[in-house]
């Protein structure tokens, strides 16, 4: 029962904060760049040195356009494509990483949740508006040419070939066949609870439920795509990164995870890593996992013992206070931003 009224409050907390806090399930890390949304923007971070990871840039906002309300990420040729909540798409020339400028916006129906660019084409996970296909071969001046209406809440997106898979929360997996913009065409794979996070890694698709753990897809076939793996996650998770044999999950107040996947019938936990903060965002190299958190701001964690992962860096928010209840030894670079 306590579990139930937990899951109930965290649900309402993310209908209501996410799109003012900028919680972010998505982040990007591009050469020795850590590229994330935040409460206070967008962070641009420099991580060369790994135990005192610097802060660059933040892009609080362009004109009026908000971008602490920002959530997917997409990079792509020295541009960032920006999944910026009720601001829409927006398009930011990153070229130059102290002085990024805003190139294109489209300002969507819906809130803008999750977006993926293949070709010239953006297609970004709108809400309660759906999916949108939105052509930016002319950067400077985006335009919508489909949508794609669904029964749930579009929250992230990929693109394999000529299909979109949509993390559609309450409404489950949605695979949309992108080939004819004037069929509509789909297919919907259920699963328990609502779907909030997609990450795909030679042909798996890891489709995070945020009550019921990872649901993993073989979508090497696109006909006949089959579910070859579960991996159960018993508390409230929120983004979900895989690296060779591991998954990583982000799980808001309970910090991380990390669960050896090498065999998917048997998936084991092997670490639980609790910052008693509030992490929304996870990536993981060979060496080091990084994970954002609304409290702290960056963690950065050499895993080369995965059961016992130890902080060695932190870039952190203003006032906030690096509280670690393992693995806490090692830290020699404190900054704030």
């Amino acid at each position: 029962m306590k579990h139930d009224i937990l899951k109930l409050m965290i649900l309402i907390f993310i209908f209501l904060n996410i799109f003012t806090l900028g919680t972010s399930g998505d982040f990007l890390k591009i050469n020795n760049l850590i590229i994330g949304s935040s409460p206070e923007g967008i962070l641009i971070i420099d991580v060369s040195d790994i135990n005192k990871p610097s802060l660059i840039k933040n892009i609080k906002e362009f004109d009026e356009i908000n971008l602490a309300n920002s959530k997917g990420l997409f990079f792509k040729e020295n541009l960032l494509y920006v999944a910026a909540g009720e601001e829409g798409l927006i398009i930011i020339d990153i070229s130059n990483l102290k002085n990024p400028k805003l190139i294109g916006r489209f300002d969507t129906d819906g809130t803008s949740l999750g977006v993926y660019v293949k070709n010239n084409y953006a297609y970004v996970a709108d809400g309660k508006n759906g999916l949108l296909i939105v052509d930016v071969s002319d950067p400077k001046n985006p335009k919508q040419i489909k949508k794609f209406y669904t029964a749930g809440n579009a929250y992230d997106v990929v693109v394999i070939n000529n299909f979109a898979f949509l993390a559609d929360f309450w409404n489950g997996l949605i695979v949309i066949d992108i080939s004819n913009p004037n069929r509509r065409s789909y297919k919907k794979y259920h699963t328990p609870g609502p779907v909030i996070d997609l990450f795909l890694s030679e042909n798996k698709l890891y489709v995070l439920d945020m009550w019921n753990g990872i649901f993993v897809y073989d979508v090497n076939n696109i006909k006949e795509i089959k579910q070859i793996g579960h991996v159960n996650i018993s508390e409230i998770s929120f983004s979900v990164f895989v690296n060779q044999n591991y998954a990583y999950v982000a799980l808001l107040e309970k910090g991380l995870m990390i669960f050896d996947i090498k065999n998917l019938s048997k998936p084991k936990k092997i670490c639980h890593f609790n910052t008693k903060g509030y992490t929304y965002g996870i990536i993981a190299t060979e060496k080091y996992v990084y994970s954002l958190d609304i409290n702290y701001g960056l963690l950065i964690l050499n895993k080369s013992r995965p059961k016992s992962p130890k902080i060695v860096g932190y870039l952190r928010r203003e006032g906030g206070k690096v509280n670690i209840e393992k693995g806490g030894t090692g830290i020699s670079g404190i900054s704030t931003f």
